[in-house]
């Protein structure tokens, strides 16, 4: 199987840990897997700087075009990338940044995410132009998700969001939850002696790494 990854946009945080560890699963998880990933520069700049991730099945396209801004992402992922999967005769295209192709000939999968767009505290935060831009940034998520074979989504909040508000049929929307890596473990105190002191006049607390955004439903 010819499997594609869209990831010509700009990953950061968690975004970009998550497109490292799908590169290095698919490019080394079936022999009969054959892996494409289409990328700007700057990613691919940074999937080189995480060492030996792409195996020897696995081909990177740069695509200077998609890299420039967003301006210029949408009509390269709209018009030329369909093109580009024909070329290579891919079965399966994997967008995991929130926005897929609507005209494709392959089956789709798109990854949602962020819900930030759907939040009307999250645009206070943005001047006019960016506002826009998120607002765009929304619609055509949802267009994609209409179009998409199958959406994966990241907790069933944002499934069911999708479902109820936007009629994304519920056949067609999976979740897989973000877990952890294997170089997470618990912190012995007797090795950080001083841990104790600075956390307990905070007790109870709970740690979020994250943005501080309304979306994220910290409190």
């Amino acid at each position: 199987m010819n499997l594609a990854i869209n990831a010509a946009f700009n990953p950061a945080g968690g975004s970009l840990t998550q497109l490292v560890n799908m590169v290095k699963y698919f490019s080394s998880s079936d022999d009969n897997l054959n892996l494409v990933i289409y990328v700007n520069k700057k990613t691919k700049n940074l999937l080189e700087e995480q060492g030996e991730i792409v195996g020897t099945k696995c081909e990177m396209i740069v695509c200077t075009l998609p890299g420039l801004s967003v301006i210029f992402r949408i009509p390269w992922e709209q018009l030329i990338l369909p093109f580009l999967l024909l070329s290579k005769n891919i079965d399966v295209l994997f967008c995991p940044g929130n926005i897929s192709p609507l005209f494709t000939k392959c089956k789709t999968i798109t990854w949602i995410g962020t819900i930030g767009p759907f939040y009307k505290e999250f645009y206070q935060n943005f001047n006019l132009i960016n506002r826009i831009k998120l607002w765009l940034n929304k619609m055509l998520m949802i267009t994609s998700a209409y179009r998409s074979d199958a959406i994966i989504f990241e907790s069933n909040f944002t499934k069911n969001l999708f479902i109820d508000s936007y009629g994304i049929k519920s056949k067609r929307s999976h979740v897989i939850n973000i877990g952890n890596d294997t170089f997470y473990k618990r912190i012995n105190n007797k090795e950080y002696p001083d841990l104790d002191k600075r956390f307990n006049g905070f007790i109870p607390y709970a740690l979020c790494v994250s943005h501080l955004y309304p979306y994220k439903n910290i409190l």
